[in-house]
Formats: structure tokens, sequence, C-alpha cells
């Protein structure tokens, strides 16, 4: 497992939105402790140097939209 980069807390405190280095945002329910969700990014990303290798720097909750940003 990877270092964690960013997370983020839903309005109402029912789940927790992660960004790590494996290139991965999960979304976790707070109340049971899983992972409801979990999306992964493919080496698509690249620069004159090669692959984009950064993992996932940034999450956040839309509320309103009730959806991971």
């Amino acid at each position: 497992m990877q270092e964690i980069y960013s997370l983020d807390f839903s309005r109402d405190g029912r789940f927790l939105v992660s960004g790590s280095g494996d290139k991965s945002a999960r979304v976790w329910d707070i109340e049971k402790g899983t992972c409801v969700f979990d999306l992964r990014i493919e080496d698509f990303l690249h620069n004159e140097h090669g692959p984009v290798d950064a993992g996932i720097t940034s999450v956040a909750c839309k509320s309103s939209l009730g959806s991971v940003i």
C-alpha cells in the first residue's frame, strides 16, 4: 500500500474519500469501516519524459451532486 495524498469527508460525515500513490481513489463508509467504491487509473498520462506516475494527489466530495471529484 502506498501513501495517502488527499482526504475529504462528505458533508454529512458518513463517507471519507482518499486519493493515494497507488493511483486509486476510494470511498469509505465510516460507520462500517469498509471501502464502498474503488477507482484506479492507468498510466495513460504522458509528458516528454514518459508516463506521469504521481498517483491521485487531490480528491473532493461534492455533496450537492452526491459525487466524488
